[in-house]
């Protein structure tokens, strides 16, 4: 299970599974803030912002809002890894 921190800490469900697919369990997961707002996106969708180093900027989409996260990948293995699974969808 991947570590969630920050502020906030309640996932929405949506985004959990869509996390928990994507990262690696040794992964460190920040909340940066949650937006109540309209998007066009699937719930539980997740899109890469930035990435630099062994750290990535990501947004994760619900049913009703947005979830900024910043994540601190162990290796760069495990960072490839996820952004390939990101990346395929």
């Amino acid at each position: 299970m991947i570590k969630i921190a920050g502020r906030h800490k309640s996932v929405p469900r949506e985004l959990k599974l869509s996390l928990t697919a994507v990262l690696p369990a040794t992964t460190k997961v920040v909340m940066n803030d949650i937006c109540s707002c309209r998007h066009s996106y699937p719930a539980g969708a997740i899109k890469l912002i930035e990435c630099t180093g062994l750290h990535a900027k990501l947004r994760g989409y619900y049913g009703s809002g947005v979830v900024n996260f910043f994540v601190k990948f162990a290796s760069e293995a495990d960072k490839e890894q996820a952004l390939s699974k990101l990346a395929t969808g």
